[in-house]
């Protein structure tokens, strides 16, 4: 959860904004190869689109906007799946509303909903591949979000933001080198099903 935030998000080229963006950026450069091409350059345009505003660009879309990308984008999926459930269909879903949550983000409430949005699609990525460049990847993406959600959890100026980037991204570090003990313990002793886990009734 992200405490002790301001009631509005910085604007300006801040670093927490640019980690998130990044990390979410990452997450949906795994994803591009599977999606429909018309869903890929739209969550590409989306993040654009977020990106020029924090740069002070251009406004967010308007709630009525909001729920027509909503639904458009919904039955897109649709259409181009047949189905909104199931491992690509749901996973296409899923990464739509958390690229559109960027549309509305702007209370800490909203960068929290974003940021768990985008640790459920890493977690929903291994659906895919557990290859050993691509684990590497999303922990990449898995370090962004969490450094960006750090970076939020500290309200600042934007030089006392980059003033505390260094000591932040260590932080983010030694969170995760705490984390690796724990993981290694379940990656070796926790039970494994055969198969892939959509296969599961």
């Amino acid at each position: 959860m992200i405490v002790g935030v301001r009631n509005s998000l910085p604007h300006g080229p801040a670093p927490a904004p640019i980690l998130l963006l990044a990390g979410l950026g990452m997450l949906l450069v795994v994803h591009l190869p599977r999606l429909p091409a018309w869903l890929g350059g739209f969550l590409v345009a989306i993040l654009g689109w977020r990106l020029l505003h924090d740069l002070g660009r251009v406004r967010l879309p308007n709630r009525w906007l909001r729920v027509v990308l909503v639904l458009g984008g919904g039955l897109g999926i649709l259409a181009a799946y047949h189905t909104l459930i199931g491992r690509e269909a749901g996973t296409a879903l899923l990464l739509l509303l958390t690229i559109l949550k960027l549309t509305e983000m702007q209370t800490p409430r909203d960068v929290t909903v974003a940021l768990f949005l985008g640790y459920f699609v890493v977690v929903l990525s291994f659906l895919f591949s557990q290859s050993i460049p691509y684990t590497v990847w999303l922990f990449g993406v898995l370090l962004a979000l969490l450094f960006a959600q750090l970076m939020y959890s500290h309200p600042a100026t934007r030089a006392q933001a980059w003033a505390r980037f260094t000591p932040q991204l260590k932080l983010t570090l030694r969170l995760v080198a705490q984390a690796l003990p724990l993981a290694l313990l379940l990656f070796l002793f926790f039970p494994r099903v055969s198969g892939p886990l959509w296969a599961l009734p």
